[in-house]
């Protein structure tokens, strides 16, 4: 199991507030309601969705630069360069 993983019981419906998995693939252009969610994305090694990049870059603007560091070491190893986005 992962983020990525629904859980068990919930109904077919997409469950944006209380499921993991729901939350990070189902969300608008704004980018999913999950703390370090481009991260999830590249730890399972999944591809950031398209829809997503204003949000991507939009995460590499936060205030905690360790987290932004974080983040573009990790694109810089999936072979994403964050001055390319």
């Amino acid at each position: 199991m992962n983020e990525f993983t629904h859980y068990g019981h919930h109904p077919s419906r997409k469950d944006l507030e209380n499921c993991s998995a729901c939350a990070l693939l189902y969300a608008d252009e704004s980018g999913p309601s999950y703390a370090g969610w481009p991260l999830a994305f590249l730890a399972n090694g999944r591809q950031i969705p398209s829809k997503y990049i204003n949000a991507l870059k939009n995460e590499l603007k936060s205030e905690n630069l360790g987290y932004v560091q974080n983040l573009k070491n990790k694109l810089i190893a999936n072979n994403i360069n964050p001055e390319d986005l």
